[in-house]
């Protein structure tokens, strides 16, 4: 297993995925879907000051017009086409709010042992014109080839200012809470 160095970072689609999951509810749900949306346009900036404990900070710029639906599998090219109109002009605006950004104000409760650990990244997470105070838990791990990060966080997109998608008579809608993945190599 190689350590990271210190020093700056630049990562993109190249290095990992970040991918949106949303739930379904209302009355007709089981017509819904629960969607997986993948982030194709990202970059980040690591500052990484010291490897073991990992200390630094970071910040993240995703496009949201690369924002595009993956899944589930039984959704046709139309059904998609829709999706992400929907996501483009009443739930992201991206026309409106084209910035998506993270950055870190702090690293904290890291814990760290054989190339293992975890953390929490604290920031500043600006989404649909707002910008809100965010915890991003975080797991990494030295690998061959750099220092997998992984981590997951529930958003209620109402926190944000953007009322969640709902079809004529609020008959399917989409939860107001949806989670945030990320999957990427340091190296």
């Amino acid at each position: 297993m190689s350590p990271v160095a210190t020093g700056t970072k630049t990562l993109g689609p190249n290095s990992g995925t970040v991918t949106v999951k949303t739930f379904k509810e209302g009355l007709l749900s089981k017509m819904g879907h629960d969607l997986v949306i993948e982030a194709r346009q990202w970059s980040a900036k690591i500052q990484l000051d010291s490897a073991e404990p990992p200390a630094g900070s970071v910040e993240v710029d995703l496009d949201p017009k690369s924002l595009t639906i993956v899944g589930p599998g039984d959704l046709n090219d139309k059904d998609k086409a829709e999706i992400r109109g929907n996501i483009e002009k009443d739930v992201i605006q991206w026309a409106k709010f084209p910035e998506i950004r993270f950055k870190s104000s702090a690293v904290e409760n890291v814990k760290s042992a054989g190339g293992k650990g975890t953390a929490t990244v604290k920031g500043q997470l600006t989404l649909h014109g707002q910008t809100q105070p965010v915890d991003l838990p975080v797991s990494f791990e030295a690998t061959a080839n750099g220092v997998r990060v992984t981590g997951e966080v529930t958003l209620a997109q109402t926190r944000f200012g953007i009322k969640p998608y709902k079809a004529p008579l609020g008959v399917i809608k989409v939860k107001d809470e949806l989670k945030v993945l990320w999957d990427f190599v340091v190296g």
